[in-house]
């Protein structure tokens, strides 16, 4: 009899968690029950028929085992919640990519850029240095058929 006295303090506590383990309980020992003796089962049945109590201890049993519409829907809702942060963070970081690689790009022109104005400038430079070249050259040129003829007139004896 104390075990009931003490169940009987519990349950009037109104502790969600022990109707909770009261109703495992329960239900364990009806399924044993039913498992091995098929006249339980139809005294369960008239019962559950029959008996309130029976059938609230039975129903707040399954219920606290079974998750309801409203857990699927905030369930739910905190998956997309997490999804959405989630993809927004990874959105995020992608953009702050393609800016950078963007500003990379940029960087990359200007330096194709400043190359091909210096080579531009370096061909007008050496085409400058080849026109002076071929000036010289021909002075070179000039003096050495002065100089040679000069030669070949002493050697000659003409001069």
């Amino acid at each position: 009899m104390p075990v009931i006295k003490e169940l009987k303090e519990e349950l009037e506590k109104d502790d969600p968690e022990v109707w909770r383990i009261l109703g495992r309980i329960v239900v364990r020992s009806l399924l044993e029950e039913l498992e091995n003796d098929p006249i339980a089962w139809r005294r369960l049945v008239g019962l559950m028929v029959t008996d309130e109590d029976v059938r609230n201890v039975i129903i707040n049993a399954v219920r606290a085992e079974v998750v309801s519409r409203g857990d699927l829907e905030r369930l739910k809702n905190e998956l997309r919640q997490d999804f959405d942060e989630r993809l927004q963070n990874d959105v995020e970081k992608l953009e702050e990519r393609i800016r950078s690689l963007k500003g990379d790009m940029d960087e990359i022109k200007g330096n194709v850029d400043k190359l091909k104005s210096s080579e531009s400038s370096t061909r007008e430079r050496l085409a400058k240095f080849e026109g002076k070249v071929d000036i010289l050259v021909a002075i070179i040129v000039g003096i050495v058929i002065a100089v040679i003829s000069q030669l070949l007139l002493k050697v000659a004896g003409i001069m």
